[in-house]
C-alpha cells in the first residue's frame, strides 16, 4: 500500500490549526475586565483597565511588583527605577531575571507581551512588557543589563512621546478586552492591527481579525517566519481596500525585505475581517520583494516604535 505522505501532512496541519485556534480564542477564562488576584502562578487572570496617570501614583519609583505573563502564568519580581511616560523597571534578582527570560524563549526581543503588574496592595493592573534589556540598570548581582518597559493604558514611548499600538494591543488583551477592542476599530485601524500582530507574532490577534470564509487560513502556521515587522504607511484604495508597504525581517536572515500587500477587508457582526490571501507573499521569504540593507540592531527600538496614524 502507498501512503501519501503529503497528503497526511496536510490533514495533520489542518487538524493542528483547529486545535490552535480553539486554544487562542479560549487563552482566558475570566469575565471581561475581572479584577482577582493569582494563587499559584498557574491560573490566568485578567488586570483593571487603568490609565499611565492613574498607575503612575500607585506604583512609585523604587517600589516594587510582580509581573505576570499572562500566556504562561509565570511570574517574577521587579523594581521601578525610572520612566517618565512608562515605567522602566528592572529584575530584582538572578532569579527573576531568569524566569523573565524564560517567558521569551531564552532570547531577548523588542517584542511585547501581554502582563499583569502586581502591586504589593493587591492590586492587579493590566500592562504590556517588551524583552529586551536596554539603557542603564542599578540593581547589583542581578545578571541583567539596562532596563526594560512596561506600559499601561495610554502610556507613551520614550523616543517619540507617541502611544505604542503594540502595547496598547497587549495591555487590551491582559484586561480581556480584545474583542470588544477589535470590534469597534475601523477597517483601517484594523488592516494595521493585523501587521503589528504579526511582528509581534500574536496568533491569537491574528486568527480574531482575518476572515477564515477566504482563502487559507493555515497563513497561521507561517507567521512564526517573520522576526520583526515594520509598517511604512498605509494607503486608503476603492472598495474598502488598502496598500501596504512593510519592511520586514525574516527568522534566520538579517537583511530587510520591502513588500507592497494590497488587503481586502469586508465588514461582518464581530468587526472588520481581512481576506489572508493577501499574507501570502508576507509569510514566505521567497516570495518576490525589494531587498535592503542588512538589520541595524543598534537601531532595533527606533525601528519597533514606529506608529501609523490612521
Amino acid at each position: 500500500m502507498v501512503i501519501n505522505i503529503r497528503k497526511h501532512r496536510l490533514v495533520a496541519a489542518i487538524i493542528f490549526l483547529a486545535l490552535l485556534i480553539i486554544f487562542v480564542i479560549n487563552i482566558t477564562d475570566c469575565g471581561e475586565n475581572k479584577k482577582s488576584q493569582p494563587d499559584t502562578g498557574k491560573s490566568i487572570v485578567c488586570g483593571e483597565f487603568l490609565s499611565w496617570n492613574e498607575v503612575k501614583s500607585l506604583f512609585p519609583l523604587k517600589s516594587e511588583a510582580n509581573l505576570i505573563d499572562l500566556q504562561t502564568g509565570l511570574q517574577f519580581r521587579v523594581q521601578r527605577r525610572g520612566g517618565t511616560y512608562h515605567a522602566d523597571v528592572q529584575p530584582l534578582t538572578a532569579d527573576d531575571t531568569a524566569v523573565m527570560k524564560a517567558i521569551y524563549n531564552n532570547k531577548w526581543t523588542w517584542r511585547r507581551r501581554a502582563i499583569i503588574v502586581g502591586l504589593d496592595d493587591g492590586k492587579m493592573i493590566a500592562a504590556s512588557m517588551n524583552g529586551m534589556p536596554h539603557g542603564l540598570g542599578s540593581i547589583a548581582g542581578n545578571n541583567f543589563n539596562g532596563h526594560f518597559c512596561v506600559h499601561f493604558k495610554d502610556s507613551k514611548t520614550h523616543c517619540s512621546s507617541k502611544i505604542d499600538t503594540a502595547h496598547q494591543l497587549m495591555i487590551w488583551k491582559s484586561a480581556n478586552l480584545l474583542q470588544s477592542k477589535l470590534a469597534s476599530l475601523n477597517a483601517s485601524q484594523t488592516v494595521e492591527l493585523l501587521f503589528i500582530a504579526i511582528g509581534q507574532g500574536d496568533i491569537e490577534t491574528v486568527s480574531h481579525l482575518i476572515d477564515f470564509g477566504k482563502g487559507n487560513s493555515l497563513v497561521l502556521l507561517r507567521m512564526e517566519i517573520v522576526e520583526k515587522l515594520r509598517i511604512n504607511r498605509i494607503v486608503p484604495l476603492e472598495n474598502d481596500s488598502f496598500l501596504v508597504d512593510v519592511c520586514v525581517v525574516y527568522q534566520g536572515l538579517t537583511s530587510e525585505y520591502n513588500h507592497h500587500i494590497q488587503t481586502h477587508t469586508v465588514k461582518t457582526d464581530s468587526g472588520w475581517k481581512i481576506n489572508p490571501e493577501c499574507l501570502t507573499q508576507l509569510l514566505d521569504h521567497t516570495a518576490a520583494a525589494v531587498k535592503t540593507e542588512p538589520f541595524d540592531d543598534a537601531m532595533e527600538e527606533d525601528w519597533e516604535e514606529t506608529e501609523v496614524s490612521s
